[in-house]
């Protein structure tokens, strides 16, 4: 399986996340970074640069092959002119009423929509849904085949992400915590799991890995 760390520092900060990396995968073993460029008419493409683990000093370092896969993948003005962009719009504006403020950044959630492209068909789990956004970005890179589980502890967040996008019957909502949901998940159950939570960041580490497929994606925000 292939680990992701994207966006900021989150609740054990950048140098814990990067250890929790180490416990996941080998020295060598591949990453990915997602880079964004402005082609000639200044529209925003996204690429993703391939990285490998490297070891020293005890510390993990991505070592980054640039010119490796670097095809335009996802045009941002393309999506979002799409009614994509009114749900994003609405979850963030009701997750400003609410006052949380620990939603996935933009280029997260591109970076979600690309790795569920790749994976048509797949089955994918969100451990942490708060209000929706890494589900619309999600389910805005999923075929219709594709099916998505969000899990999350907190009814309120979750009633919005419910609200806004629990019409797309590729998404199932869960409110239990994430750790009891992987203890209860059988080996090899996804394509791609989307830590943002406590369990499959801090704790339950073994059993997230164990869930996934062979070549599964696992994504720590």
């Amino acid at each position: 399986a292939s680990v992701i760390v994207a966006g900021g520092n989150s609740a054990g900060g950048g140098e814990h996340k990067v250890r929790v990396v180490a416990r996941g995968v080998a020295e060598g073993a591949e990453v990915f970074d997602l880079m964004t460029l402005r082609d000639q008419e200044g529209l925003d493409l996204l690429f993703v640069v391939k990285a490998r683990m490297v070891c020293a000093d005890g510390n993990f370092h991505r070592c980054f092959q640039f010119g490796v896969g670097l095809d335009p993948v996802i045009s941002r003005k393309a999506l979002m002119e799409t009614k994509f962009a009114s749900c994003l719009a609405e979850i963030e504006t009701r997750a400003a009423a609410l006052g949380f403020d620990m939603n996935s950044g933009m280029q997260v959630g591109e970076l979600l929509a690309l790795l569920a492209a790749s994976k048509p068909g797949g089955r994918f789990l969100e451990l942490g849904t708060g209000c929706g956004l890494g589900v619309a970005w999600l389910l805005s890179g999923m075929d219709a085949h594709s099916q998505l589980v969000s899990v999350d502890t907190d009814a309120g967040p979750q009633a919005i992400a419910r609200d806004v996008l629990g019409a797309d019957r590729r998404v199932t909502f869960v409110l239990e915590d994430g750790g009891a949901v992987l203890e209860r998940t059988d080996a090899g159950s996804y394509d791609l799991i989307f830590a943002d939570a406590w369990p499959g960041k801090f704790s339950h580490l073994d059993e997230a890995l164990a869930a996934l497929r062979t070549g599964g994606l696992y994504v720590v925000d």
